[in-house]
């Protein structure tokens, strides 16, 4: 049988097919569709910081270590963020070097409107996928995620 990848060539070879997946699942879950009141990096972050075990002391450096963005980058969307009153970031009270960011209750409400959008829309894909495929799928998502992350360690 001939094998054939999204750009329909015969005999793909299966680092094209995987590259070619990757590129479409995450052109889709950066959709503006499914998420329209913030970028795919601004809803990360207010993720990271609405689901942080100790919500006042998450810091800029934390926020980079979770997401792989640049210092830089994280920090012109902290100031984004905290220009339309999202976040705060307030200089620890008892180690000055630390600038630590939280969500503002407007933007915990605009994030939870935004999660519940996600949320339903994820209902409709375990809908599509069943219970026993998303679990799959999850597991092959998440054993994925850490090959790739060693693999990117060592050759950084």
């Amino acid at each position: 049988m001939e094998n054939k990848n999204i750009t329909g060539s015969p005999d793909s070879d299966i680092r094209e097919e995987l590259l070619c997946t990757w590129l479409t699942f995450t052109s889709a879950v950066r959709s503006e569709r499914i998420v329209r009141g913030f970028t795919f990096r601004e809803i990360l972050i207010l993720h990271i910081l609405y689901n942080s075990e100790s919500a006042r002391s998450t810091t800029a450096t934390d926020i980079v270590n979770a997401t792989g963005m640049l210092k830089p980058q994280v920090n012109k969307l902290l100031d984004s963020l905290e220009a339309r009153r999202l976040i705060t970031r307030q200089r620890s009270e008892t180690d000055r070097r630390y600038v630590l960011i939280s969500l503002t209750p407007f933007g915990q409400s605009q994030y939870l409107a935004e999660h519940a959008n996600i949320i339903s829309l994820l209902d409709a894909f375990v809908g599509e996928l069943g219970e026993n495929g998303t679990h799959g799928l999850i597991d092959d998502m998440n054993n994925a995620a850490v090959i790739m992350k060693d693999l990117i360690s060592r050759h950084a």
